[in-house]
């Protein structure tokens, strides 16, 4: 019964930190240009407009939201109260896992404006050390292990959080 209490009381930090006011926007992206109407059943093509890079902070905002996606349904199953078998548990952390590791490498500096690279480095750092826990969680060898790790985990979260935001911040948020 300790246990569910401990994963109740660490979910509610995580589920707190979901939300790191980055709020993830619609993405703007290059438009194609639409077909235009037919004449007599022959289409006459439009000129597609100019392509216009995507703007930057809209491109991590999205990659933010599926992130924050991720992170979010994998506390939410973990603290469900629902009792889990550890390999549920270890498969919940390994898909969180893999989620976090494609959202660091889309953070490489190098495609990234110059304003934002060092934002950009605190939150690959902080994403190393939640990694690490999670990388901990998928080898947890009993669900006690599990939760402490999980416990582990929940702390660094103000820190990731405040790197997620830097970023954003860096991109004119």
């Amino acid at each position: 019964m300790r246990r569910h209490a401990l994963v109740a009381a660490v979910a509610l930090g995580l589920l707190a930190g979901c939300t790191s006011g980055s709020g993830a926007g619609p993405t703007a992206g290059p438009t194609a240009g639409t077909p235009s109407a037919t004449t007599g059943g022959t289409a006459v093509p439009k000129t597609p407009p100019p392509t216009v890079p995507p703007d930057p902070r809209a491109v991590y905002q999205a990659l933010v939201a599926d992130w924050q996606a991720a992170r979010t349904a994998f506390v939410r199953l973990v603290s469900s109260g629902r009792q889990l078998t550890l390999a549920a548990e270890r498969a919940a952390a390994a898909a969180f896992l893999a989620a976090e590791r494609r959202f660091v490498a889309a953070m490489d500096p190098g495609r990234w404006p110059v304003q934002a690279r060092a934002a950009i480095d605190r939150l690959r750092r902080a994403s190393t050390q939640m990694q690490s826990h999670l990388v901990a969680m998928t080898r947890a060898d009993s669900g006690s292990a599990f939760t402490e790790r999980l416990a582990d985990y929940s702390t660094d979260v103000a820190r990731d959080e405040a790197a997620v935001r830097g970023v954003d911040q860096a991109l004119g948020g």
